[in-house]
């Protein structure tokens, strides 16, 4: 999708206030690397972990629905996790997927400007983004009718951000110069939306734009997936894993022969982190990574020749989804 990089980056956090009067958070994020916190790798076999595959496209996105859990991939796959593991396979949609969220009722986005919704267990309904050119890598449902769409545009120049609100059948759309991309949309437990990029800090509500420079750093680390913790948020970009906690942006984890992509809380109060590990001599691997509260980082899952790629808490369960329709729940 051409998204652009560069040495001297700065990571971008935007809070959108949806629906709400408060006044608009504040940080102050700046890296600090913490203690070396890297646990010896549990064999494989030995952890709460359990794969599985459903049917062979590959699965770019899993959220929890319920008791249950609904994933979107490839070919217009829409697959269904029971709490027993049973997976139920939907009848495709016309488009490949790439994000999902479940509130007051449900959205997917794919290709082409696609969005499709529903509620409860009805069929999806195909409904318009309100550009068809705008690349959409993540979505969250904010209310009844309401929700917020992140990603990019391309542009002669380049792709730059590029994020929308729905609210009461409007579309407020908003080009972000500045960024090259919205790489997620997080809506957290207060109901604001958390919007991911990783160039200038921005502050957006849909009422008005506000400019938040943080700490100047010569490399700042791009951040690809967020979720939201008891304490504060965990992160984790490229081959770095991050909590942010009163301000502050720290280090935990880091692997180079790692890409982390995925990233959310784990019960009761942990976070477990996917991705792709390719260790020196060894097979390349779909890996699963699990923290403590302030705790070590220890992977607990590789799956040889397999990629993670998103996560998702579904009540007692982590439930991770990858290529070849490679599911991995941890009990």
């Amino acid at each position: 999708m051409g998204y652009r990089s560069g040495v001297r980056s700065s990571l971008v956090v935007l809070l959108v206030l949806a629906g709400c009067d408060s006044a608009p958070y504040h940080s102050q994020i700046g890296e600090i690397e913490g203690p070396d916190s890297i646990a010896e790798p549990a064999a494989h076999g030995q952890s709460h972990w359990r794969t599985s595959h459903v049917g062979s496209a590959t699965l770019r996105a899993v959220t929890c629905a319920g008791d249950s859990a609904l994933a979107v991939g490839d070919r217009g796959t829409v697959v269904r996790l029971a709490p027993s593991g049973e997976a139920t396979v939907e009848a495709p949609l016309s488009i490949d997927l790439h994000a999902l969220a479940v509130g007051p009722h449900g959205a997917i986005v794919g290709g082409a400007g696609a969005l499709f919704e529903r509620r409860g267990l009805g069929a999806w309904k195909r409904t318009a983004l309100p550009r068809e050119k705008a690349h959409v890598r993540s979505i969250a449902v904010v209310g009844e009718d309401s929700l917020v769409v992140g990603g990019l545009l391309e542009s002669p120049a380049g792709s730059v951000g590029w994020a929308a609100e729905r609210s009461a059948d409007a579309w407020t759309e908003r080009r972000l110069e500045l960024a090259p991309a919205v790489f997620q949309v997080l809506r957290t437990r207060s109901g604001k939306v958390l919007l991911v990029l990783d160039s200038t800090p921005l502050l957006w509500s849909h009422r008005d734009l506000l400019v938040q420079l943080l700490p100047a750093q010569d490399v700042h680390p791009r951040i690809l997936a967020m979720d939201e913790t008891p304490r504060g948020f965990v992160a984790v970009g490229i081959d770095t894993a991050w909590t942010i906690e009163n301000g502050r942006l720290i280090r935990e984890l880091r692997q180079l022969q790692m890409r982390l992509t995925g990233v959310a809380a784990a019960p009761p109060s942990g976070a477990v982190a996917v991705g792709r590990a390719s260790p020196p001599g060894g097979r390349p691997g779909g890996v699963a990574w699990y923290r403590e509260p302030g705790g070590a980082w220890r992977r607990e899952l590789l799956v040889p020749d397999e990629l993670l790629i998103a996560v998702a808490r579904c009540g007692p369960r982590v439930i991770a989804v990858g290529e070849r329709g490679l599911v991995a729940i941890r009990e």
